[in-house]
C-alpha cells in the first residue's frame, strides 16, 4: 500500500526538519518526488488509497501541527528547467525560486526578477501568487499543468486561473489539486541589467527582514486593508501597536520587522499559533484591521490538499 508509493518511503519523519519554524511532529509517511512520474504516481495512489495526503515545496511558508500528520507528506522536488522557444520556460513545480533566479541570469532572460530572493518552489509562489516590488509572478505565467483528485491531469491558461494578492491557484479556489508544471514567458535582455534588477529588488529583504538564519517562514499576515480601503504594511501596523519583542514560549515577533514570527529555540507550533493569535487580536482591538495568515498552517488529519511552499 502506502510503502510501495516510491522506494524511499519514509515512516514517522520528524515535520520540524521540513519547515522554516523547525517545528511540527512526525508524518505517518514521508516521500520526495523528484519527477513529473514519481509526483503523478504517488498522488494517483494516494487518492486511489483514500490516504490524506499533503504536498509541500521547501517547506517556507507551512506550519505543522505539533501532533504531526496522520497520512503522507509529499516532498515535490520536480525540478525541472525547459525553454520551449520564444522566451516561454516550462518549470516543474518542484524548482526552486533560486534555480529559476540564477537560470534567468545565465540565459540573459528579463521579467522575473522581482522574484530573486524569495524563498521556495515556484509552484508554491504560484499557490500564494508570491511577488515583490509591485509584482506577482501570475504577471509572468502563461498556463500550468495540474493533477486533481476529480480531474486526473489537466492544463489551465493564466486567465483562468483567478489570480489576486497573495491568492494563486490552485491556493484556495481548487484545494484538492496541485501544480505539476508551469509555463512563464520572459524576454532576452541585458545580462548587467538583469542581475542589477535583481539585486535592487533584494535590498529590502536584506536591510529590513531577518537573518536567513533565524527559523522563520517570511511573512506570517497578509498586507491587510485599512478601514478606508487602502491597502497598507502588517509589519508597520503592529510595529505601530508595540508588538516588536511579544513572544509566547520560544516564538517571538522579529526585532528587525514585525510581521516575522521567530522560533528562538525551542518554540512549538502551539507557540507560534498563540502569539499570531495575539497580534490578530491587537489589530482588531485597536485599529479594527483584520489580519489574514499568509504562513499555512496545517491540520493534523488533512484532507487532500496542496501546500507547495
Amino acid at each position: 500500500m502506502v510503502k510501495n508509493f516510491l522506494k524511499e518511503i519514509k515512516k514517522n519523519e520528524p515535520l520540524s526538519k521540513w519547515s522554516g519554524y523547525r517545528t511540527g511532529g512526525n508524518a505517518d509517511w514521508f516521500c520526495e518526488a523528484k519527477t513529473r512520474r514519481d509526483l503523478l504516481t504517488v498522488l494517483g495512489r494516494a487518492e486511489r488509497d483514500s490516504v490524506p495526503a499533503i504536498v509541500i515545496g521547501s517547506g517556507t511558508n507551512v506550519l505543522f501541527p505539533d501532533a504531526g500528520i496522520r497520512g503522507i507528506v509529499i516532498k515535490n522536488s520536480f525540478s525541472q528547467i525547459r525553454e520551449l522557444g520564444d522566451g516561454r520556460i516550462e518549470l516543474g513545480s518542484g524548482t526552486t525560486v533560486k534555480e529559476f533566479s540564477s537560470y534567468c541570469i545565465r540565459r540573459s532572460l528579463s521579467g522575473a526578477e522581482f522574484l530573486a530572493g524569495l524563498p521556495g518552489t515556484v509552484g508554491g509562489a504560484m499557490a500564494g501568487n508570491a511577488g515583490a516590488c509591485g509584482k506577482s509572478i501570475s504577471e509572468i505565467i502563461e498556463s500550468a499543468s495540474f493533477f486533481s483528485k476529480q480531474k486526473g491531469f489537466f492544463a489551465m491558461s493564466a486567465e483562468e486561473m483567478p489570480f489576486s494578492y497573495r491568492n494563486g491557484f490552485p491556493q484556495k479556489e481548487d484545494p484538492e489539486t496541485v501544480s505539476v508544471s508551469i509555463i512563464v514567458r520572459l524576454n532576452e535582455s541585458n545580462h548587467a541589467e538583469i542581475i542589477a534588477g535583481m539585486k535592487k529588488a533584494m535590498i529590502p529583504r536584506v536591510s529590513g527582514h531577518p537573518s536567513p538564519l533565524k527559523h522563520t517562514c517570511g511573512c506570517f499576515f497578509k498586507n491587510p486593508k485599512a478601514p478606508d480601503g487602502s491597502q497598507i504594511s502588517a509589519g508597520a501596523l503592529l510595529d505601530r501597536l508595540g508588538a516588536r519583542g511579544m513572544n509566547e514560549g520560544g516564538a517571538f515577533v522579529s526585532d528587525r520587522h514585525c510581521n516575522f514570527i521567530e522560533n528562538r529555540g525551542g518554540a512549538s507550533s502551539n507557540d507560534i499559533i498563540r502569539l499570531a493569535e495575539r497580534l490578530k487580536k491587537l489589530a482588531l482591538e485597536k485599529e479594527g484591521i483584520i489580519l489574514s495568515n499568509e504562513v499555512r498552517i496545517i491540520p493534523e488529519n488533512p484532507p487532500f490538499i496542496p501546500v507547495q511552499i
